[in-house]
């Protein structure tokens, strides 16, 4: 038997069986169901990444291969330094030379801001990083200097990060 073609086009196809009254309400009910399936993956998908973001956000700002830029900032009595934290990986969603953060020197030695400028922890004289974040609490963060201006970041003994470039001046701690 020959097929039937469609009387308002002549590209050659097949007409479709017509769809009845309950076919269309099991296909709307296919089609609700598989929207609010989506709906609800998607956001099953930002509240994890946004745990995972709160959860501690000075792992993100240190993590992976970093650059820090020196700010001068010039004082009556000299000058005085900040640092920009800026991406330096090419495998990241973020954008290559992004800001991540800030470190600023402060009377007892450096501290870190994200790109919000929310306090996120503190460096001591010792390298080590005492978070500020809650999220934070469990970790143990520490820097390490390497040679020709390198930096090593680690979360538990973990390498996480690097950091490439001197860090900003205050008196006594990085020289």
């Amino acid at each position: 038997m020959p097929a039937t073609k469609n009387k308002s086009s002549n590209d050659g196809r097949r007409d479709a069986p017509p769809i009845t009254l309950g076919e269309k309400s099991n296909m709307s009910k296919l089609i609700t169901a598989i929207v609010v399936a989506l709906i609800i993956a998607i956001a099953s998908v930002h509240a994890k990444s946004e745990t995972a973001k709160s959860a501690c956000e000075l792992a993100k700002v240190l993590s992976g291969e970093t650059h820090i830029e020196i700010i001068i900032h010039p004082d009556i009595k000299g000058h005085w330094e900040t640092a920009l934290i800026r991406n330096r990986s090419r495998n990241t969603t973020e954008s290559f030379d992004a800001i991540r953060g800030e470190i600023t020197p402060e009377r007892w030695g450096l501290s870190v801001y994200d790109a919000a400028t929310t306090l996120l922890a503190d460096i001591q004289r010792d390298m080590e990083i005492v978070p500020h974040e809650e999220g934070c609490a469990s970790f143990v963060f520490t820097m390490e200097r390497m040679k020709n201006n390198l930096h090593i970041i680690k979360q538990n003994g973990n390498l996480i990060g690097t950091m490439v470039g001197p860090m900003p001046k205050n008196d006594g701690l990085v020289k």
